[in-house]
């Protein structure tokens, strides 16, 4: 083939010699010179035999993804390295996959996870950001606050460096109570309360009225 070019083959076991392998077809990919796909003939199914030939031979179409040719970007599927070849090396560590199960957040902000198969990795690090006028900042509600002109922009770096602050988990550093919900959530129970200690006046009222008339 061709410089980028490359030949699909397709086998399948023989229906009727099991152990030996027959060619079911090929297909040929063209690529460009950044590794994307450019050409390809998917269009054109390969044919299986199945079930020691008593099937019908299966069509299969594969899709290797949109190809420049077809407007596509040819890279969505089937790419190739800008490279002659490349070299993988693969290491077994010994250990059972495992899914993410805690993560625990240092000062520094480094974010650690922890994995059902008792393994730990640093899958991340929070930022922190400070301000030459931090008392300029915009008031954005709920112990949020924004970038303004007069505060100038934000300098951003890893916690415990650079004079940023350091990072602690759990912690609630000021009260993230909204003062005027909070009021109002306070008013409303006290008018509750005024307006059920006036039907208990009222009840006591009417009681003492049929009191008064059997007597």
């Amino acid at each position: 083939m061709a410089t980028n070019a490359w030949t699909v083959h397709y086998v399948h076991e023989d229906p009727t010699s099991p152990g030996e392998l027959v060619d079911a077809g090929t297909q040929n990919l063209t690529f460009g010179q950044n590794g994307e796909l450019t050409n390809d003939n998917s269009s054109t199914a390969i044919s299986f035999t199945f079930g020691s030939g008593i099937l019908a031979p299966q069509n299969i179409y594969f899709n290797y993804g949109t190809g420049t040719a077809e407007g596509g970007t040819g890279l969505d599927g089937t790419s190739q390295y800008a490279s002659e070849f490349a070299v993988t090396n693969l290491t077994q560590d010994g250990y059972a996959a495992g899914a993410l199960k805690n993560i625990n957040i240092e000062q520094n902000g480094i974010i650690t996870g922890i994995f059902t198969n008792g393994q730990t990795r640093i899958i991340g690090q929070i930022a922190l950001a400070k301000f030459a006028a931090p008392t300029e900042l915009t008031k954005i509600g709920r112990n949020l606050y924004g970038e303004s002109y007069s505060s100038g922009q934000p300098i951003v770096g890893a916690a415990s460096s650079g004079g940023l602050g350091r990072v602690l988990s759990n912690t609630l550093e000021i009260s993230n109570v909204d003062l005027a919900e909070e009021f109002i959530k306070m008013i409303s129970a006290q008018r509750g309360f005024q307006a059920n200690s006036r039907i208990i006046t009222t009840t006591d009222d009417l009681l003492q009225e049929l009191v008064n008339l059997k007597r």
